[in-house]
């Protein structure tokens, strides 16, 4: 790909080749030009102000982009018509006038395009800081519904707990209420009654306690008193 410089170069060479005359002529034609760039310029930078007051990244790029590459179209054209010139026997000062005097026209524009680029820079340093805002909001949302999540697990797992400490001990319960029905009475170590008067304070106490209080029916107890009963006082009554 050419450099400028080249292009420049080739159009120089070119020069050499035509008559003065014809030199002239393309020296107008690039002035022209130049003109018409400028033109185009300040037709298109009527839309900054507007477009700096509003919120449109593209729009700002865009502008951006649209001024940049006509200037940089200007100063390309500044410089050939320099070396035109040059070419054409112009004075140095007289060169250096015109183009220091056309480089001015381009200033505007510059500004133009520096307060484009500061308000992007702003644009995207708000933009970054409601996207760090943002992660943020996000980090803090994920780590609540962590800790939520947890919490969940955890009074979970404490009710479960709960429930089979409860059932456990339900159980327990039912074991030792079937163990107390199935508990046989201990065997008896109650001596029997001889019949004496005497006799009947010490057998009746043991009797009662462990027969007459006991859960069985009466005609379990009248058995159980048979039994205890020597056969001579069993005659008798």
């Amino acid at each position: 790909m050419e450099t400028r410089q080249q292009t420049q170069r080739k159009d120089l060479e070119a020069q050499e080749e035509m008559p003065s005359s014809l030199s002239k002529e393309t020296v107008e034609s690039k002035v022209v030009k130049f003109q018409s760039l400028l033109r185009e310029l300040a037709y298109f930078n009527r839309a900054t102000a507007e477009i700096l007051r509003g919120n449109s990244m593209e729009a700002v790029i865009r502008q951006q982009t649209t001024l940049k590459t006509r200037i940089s179209e200007a100063y390309d054209l500044i410089e050939l018509i320099q070396c035109l010139k040059i070419d054409g026997g112009e004075t140095d000062d007289t060169i250096d006038k015109w183009a220091s005097e056309n480089s001015g026209k381009l200033r505007e524009y510059e500004v133009a395009i520096e307060e484009l680029n500061s308000k992007r820079l702003d644009e995207e340093s708000k933009q970054k800081e409601i996207e760090h805002q943002e992660k943020i909001r996000r980090e803090v949302e994920a780590r609540a519904q962590i800790r939520y999540e947890e919490e969940e697990a955890e009074n979970a797992k404490r009710a479960r707990d709960e429930k089979f400490a409860l059932s456990l001990e339900e159980k327990k319960l039912e074991i030792a209420a079937a163990k107390r029905v199935k508990t046989k009475l201990p065997d008896l170590q109650i001596s029997k009654f001889q019949g004496s008067h005497l006799d009947w304070v010490r057998f009746w106490g043991l009797f009662e306690t462990q027969i007459d209080k006991a859960p069985m029916n009466d005609e379990a107890k009248f058995a159980y008193l048979k039994e205890h009963v020597i056969p001579k006082v069993r005659v008798t009554n």
